[in-house]
């Protein structure tokens, strides 16, 4: 069973947030109520880049966007332990989060 609950985590280990399924979603994406954490400004305004992009339909750029922050070598760790992910998509929006892995 996939985890309810991720931490959103730099390539140190640095925590950046925890992300907690919520419901919604479909059949390849995942709602997850996010919570930042201070070391989440760092990367913040990548992913605001990003979803601007994405919500404007501008595909190209929004692959360059998002290349930025795949390069930051980020990582997803359940809640409990078990496999980290290392290649998702993530969108966040505040508060909110979609997640494919």
């Amino acid at each position: 069973m996939a985890s309810t609950t991720w931490y959103l985590t730099a390539a140190d280990g640095t925590a950046l947030g925890r992300l907690e399924l919520a419901e919604g979603g479909d059949m390849f994406w995942s709602d997850y109520h996010f919570a930042p954490t201070p070391a989440f400004e760092q990367a913040a305004p990548l992913f605001a880049e990003e979803l601007a992009l994405l919500n404007r339909e501008e595909m190209e750029a929004w692959e360059v966007a998002y290349q930025r922050i795949v390069d930051l070598g980020l990582e997803l760790r359940p809640e409990g332990g078990g496999d980290t992910i290392r290649e998702f998509i993530l969108h966040v929006d505040g508060t909110e989060a979609r997640l494919r892995y």
